[in-house]
């Protein structure tokens, strides 16, 4: 199995229903909008576009390499002929 290189934070997940605190090690803001394009681009879901839009809207930067991948996503549509939104 490949590794990926991810973008972690630790994250301290607490409720106003328990005393209990719990440390979590979860993707940073800016790995999740990279997930979501990437999720966009291989399945083509709106669902992905949603996301994408919410994480702009708080102040997420889509990443510098945007152009690189979606160049791809764009070619390769473009051959088959036969990008569905679902």
């Amino acid at each position: 199995m490949a590794t990926v290189d991810c973008d972690y934070q630790e994250m301290i997940a607490f409720s106003k229903f328990a005393t209990q605190q719990v440390a979590l090690k979860t993707h940073t803001l800016d790995q999740t909008m990279k997930n979501k394009i990437a999720a966009f681009l291989d399945r083509g879901e709106i669902r992905d576009c949603f996301d994408i839009e919410f994480l702009l809207r708080r102040g997420i930067e889509l990443p510098a390499d945007i152009e690189k991948e979606t160049g791809k996503f764009l070619k390769s549509s473009m051959a088959s002929k036969t990008l569905t939104l679902r």
